[in-house]
């Protein structure tokens, strides 16, 4: 009777453990951690940069390559999902055809779709050439080009502009004609 009970006492011990270790155990799951969502690029602030790039001039008599290379100044503002701004630049056009030196200074307002960190948007202003041997003449530009930001201070793009008028007459005579450019300029900007 000792041995039964021993027996029976040693089997409920045992059969308590083995349940016990059968039991299904539960993992606890951490949760996966949440990525912040990313933060919206701001084209807002002032912004100079340089650029460069070819194109041609039509005089109504003749279509010369020429090499534009110069600077700019803007600032711009980020309206949500519209990016509105101004800009000043200068440039240097380098063409041998016509033997004078050529640069002209735009004041040019813009407007864009905000991307995130791409920016495309459309350009229209006013344009003022120098000439060395014509003076200087007034024109409108217009044109769209492209930003895209690739650090939190440094901006790339291109762009593409017509300018010129119809009854272009520089100061220093030999007008009016037709003065036209075509010219697909890369940037790059640093903005503040």
């Amino acid at each position: 009777m000792k041995l039964l009970m021993t027996t029976a006492i040693a089997a409920l011990v045992a059969g308590t453990t083995a349940v016990s270790a059968g039991n299904i155990i539960i993992p606890v799951v951490e949760p996966a951690p949440i990525a912040p969502a990313p933060v919206a690029y701001d084209w807002t602030g002032f912004y100079a940069g340089l650029h460069y790039g070819g194109g041609t001039l039509d005089d109504s008599f003749f279509v010369v390559d020429g090499t534009w290379m110069g600077g700019q100044l803007g600032y711009l503002a980020d309206l949500g999902s519209v990016v509105v701004g101004g800009e000043l630049s200068f440039s240097q056009v380098d063409q041998t055809f016509w033997g004078e030196d050529l640069s002209v200074v735009r004041l040019k307002g813009r407007v864009g779709y905000d991307g995130g960190r791409f920016q495309p948007y459309l350009v229209g202003g006013v344009s003022q050439w120098t000439s060395s041997v014509q003076g200087t003449g007034n024109g409108v530009v217009y044109g769209l080009g492209a930003d895209v930001a690739v650090s939190d201070h440094v901006r790339i793009g291109a762009e593409f502009l017509r300018d010129g008028d119809s009854a272009f007459e520089f100061s220093g005579g030999g007008g009016p004609f037709d003065f036209q450019t075509n010219e697909f300029a890369l940037r790059v900007n640093f903005n503040f």
